[in-house]
Order: C-alpha cells, then structure tokens, then sequence
C-alpha cells in the first residue's frame, strides 16, 4: 500500500448546495406572494381558462420563439457557421424550454452551444469561438430589444414615469444600458482596429487561455463588417419583445394596464426573470412584475398571477421540445 491518503471520491456539495438554495427562494417567493394575496388561485385559473387569450398569447410566443430563431439563424450564416434553419429553429425551441426549467437565461445559451457539437462533429472545437460569439451577440441584441420596448413606452407614459421614483429610476437605467451597449459596439468597434490593442492581442495569441480569448474576441469584431445583418437582427429582436408584451397584454382584464403600461412593465419584469436566482426565475418574475404593475397602475390587481399565466403558456407552447430532446440529430456538413 501506498503512503499516500486516499482522495475524496465526493462531488463537490457547492453545486448542490446553490441549487437547493435557489430552489428555498422560489418557495419563500411564492410563500410570499401567496401570504399578500399578490398571486391569487381564482385570477390565475381565470386567465388559464379564457380560451382565445391564451390562444393569442401562445400564438404570440411560438412567433417570438421564430423571430428570434431567425435571429440567431442570420448570425450564425454570417459568423462562417451556417445551418439549416430548421435545424437553428429546433436548437433555440429546445434552448427555449430549457430557460423554464434551469436557472438563468444563459442556461439556455449553453444548451444552444452544447446542442451544436451535434451539427459539426468534425470541427466543434474549431468553430466554438465563432459559435459562442454568435450566441454572444444574439444575446446581447435580445437585451438591447427588452431594454428598447420599455424606452419608446416611456414617450407615452412621461408624466406617470416623472411622479414616480422607482419607475423613474428603472427608466433611467434601461436608458443608460442601451446607451452603453451602443457606445461600447462602437468603442469596442474602434479599440478593435487600433495598433496598441493589436499589439496586445498578438501577445495573448502566445498564452494557451489567452490564445483562446483573442480567437473568441477576433469572432466578436468580425460583425463589425455586417452592419446590415446587425440592423436587421435588432430590429427582429424589438419584434420579439413586441409578441411577448402583446402575449401578457393580451392576458390582462380590461381596466388593469394599457398598452404602453405593458409595454413598460413586462419587458423589464422578463429581464428580472432572467436573473440565475432561481429555477426558471419561478417567483422573481412575479415578484417584479407584480411590483412594477402596482407601480404604474395604482391598483391592487394580483398581478403575479398573470405572469404566472404567462410562464404557463411558455411552458405548454415549448412542450413539444421533448419530443425533439430524444429524436436524434443527423451530422450537419456545411457547404
């Protein structure tokens, strides 16, 4: 026998122990929720069972789901990583359901990434870092479309906005995050080409890690030569963010939120949602949205319940996501 102690063949408990940390705030969320009567059992039945809405609202988040499967469709064709777009469909349908299930909208995007290896099995390892700066800049327009929705509200709702504070303060915050998105794109765009940071990047081609960083960053600048595809893609990005807001105004009893109100609030509640703090964002969603709706409408409506609806509804459209986990996945050769 060796000298030497044996290793501990345990898993780390850390992964465990966050997980199920997460999954006691979802409980005390909706324990609180519950407890103020901000989700209401009789609202949430109501709005599950109105028939038309929720056929409206369901047609709305399969088309949001096609939008922005087009979306990542146009970045892949432009990052040297083509797909069919059946193939880029079926890979963010299954990203979609997954979102409803794991903690954070960038469990999503690894699940898009990982999904790929399937499509090149060949050269996965040569085409990641283009790969992962396609889902980059996807996720970086789908942010820069939620944050847009609630600004243009804003022209509409100036006066409710300026008595408020908070919604003042939230106002000012989605402003100054689409400015530096902007500003940064075309900092970064200039940064890029400069002879200093060019000097940089050849040393950190000598490191192994950083050699794999500037391959990604190299990815990312490439963009800078389709600012067509860009536009495009922005644009089908606030189309995204327009059928999800139709899908929860659509969900709404009259004389709750108007439009605008909608247009203000649920962009902003589906960013909270997006936060890794709980499974699915299961009850920080509700909590934001609930807050933000009170907020802007004055009323004492169990607005959670509506959210709650409305992630229903998401779960039922990308239900059929399963079938598409378990069929396997030819090969993709690209041309």
């Amino acid at each position: 026998m060796s000298g030497q102690a044996p290793q501990s063949v345990r898993p780390k408990f850390w992964p465990r122990g966050l997980f199920l940390a997460k999954v006691l705030l979802a409980v005390v969320l909706i324990w609180f929720l519950v407890r103020n009567e901000y989700f209401d059992a009789e609202t949430f039945m109501d709005a599950l069972s109105s028939g038309w809405p929720v056929a409206a609202a369901g047609g709305a988040i399969f088309l949001a789901t096609f939008a922005g499967a087009l979306r990542w469709w146009q970045l892949l064709r432009v990052s040297g990583c083509p797909l069919p777009f059946w193939a880029t469909f079926k890979i963010t349908y299954l990203a979609a359901f997954s979102v409803t299930l794991l903690p954070g909208v960038l469990a999503g995007d690894a699940v898009r990434v990982a999904v790929l290896a399937e499509y090149f099995p060949n050269d996965y390892r040569q085409r990641l870092p283009a790969l992962g700066a396609a889902v980059m800049i996807d996720r970086l327009l789908a942010l820069a479309g939620a944050v847009a929705v609630p600004l243009f509200a804003c022209l509409f709702l100036s006066e409710i906005i300026l008595a408020n504070p908070l919604l003042l303060s939230l106002a000012g915050s989605a402003g100054l995050v689409l400015l530096g998105m902007v500003g940064g794109a075309a900092a970064a765009l200039v940064i890029g080409q400069s002879g200093p940071f060019t000097r940089l990047r050849q040393r950190w081609a000598e490191r192994p890690v950083l050699g794999a960083l500037d391959t990604m960053i190299s990815a990312v600048f490439s963009y800078r030569r389709h600012v067509g595809t860009l536009l495009w893609t922005g644009f089908l990005s606030i189309t995204v963010m327009v059928l999800s807001v139709y899908a929860f105004w659509v969900l709404l009893p009259p004389g709750t939120l108007d439009a605008a109100q909608t247009a203000f609030v649920a962009p902003l509640g589906l960013i909270v949602n997006m936060l890794p703090l709980t499974p699915g964002g299961i009850g920080v969603g509700e909590t934001a949205f609930h807050r933000l709706a009170v907020e802007i409408s004055g009323l004492g409506f169990a607005f959670a319940a509506l959210f709650a609806t409305f992630r229903v509804i998401i779960i039922l459209v990308h239900l059929p996501a399963l079938i598409l986990l378990f069929r396997p996945s030819p090969g993709h050769r690209p041309r």
